[in-house]
């Protein structure tokens, strides 16, 4: 199970990297000033922000697991629907359904680790 758990930890900075690729991408190539500054700049240091505030293991807050959960899901969610709306809605469903998946699979190992 802990082979499972470090392929998803692999995976999922791939996706931390990838979802901010995609979010600067989009906001460069899909959208006319200054709405490309926000989506391309802003928005990506906001998730960066977030991300590094409380979600990373040496994040600076530590916030209830559900929580942390909860924000981890709507930071990719975002990225989801700019996928879905900018690129194409088949991709966008995959790319949720895969962070749902390697979400629930950190969530369960960083429950297995605090027991």
């Amino acid at each position: 199970m802990q082979t499972l758990y470090t392929v998803n930890s692999i995976l999922r900075f791939i996706l931390e990297i990838f979802s901010l690729y995609i979010l600067i991408k989009i906001g460069f190539s899909k959208y006319n000033f200054p709405v490309n500054f926000v989506v391309g700049i802003v928005l990506p240091l906001f998730v960066i922000s977030i991300w590094m505030l409380f979600i990373a293991p040496k994040s600076l807050f530590e916030i209830n697991k559900i929580l942390c959960l909860t924000i981890e899901v709507i930071l990719f969610s975002i990225v989801s629907y700019f996928i879905y709306n900018k690129i194409s809605s088949n991709f966008g469903v995959i790319y949720f359904i895969f962070i749902l998946l390697n979400s629930g699979l950190n969530w369960l190992n960083n429950l297995n680790q605090n027991h």
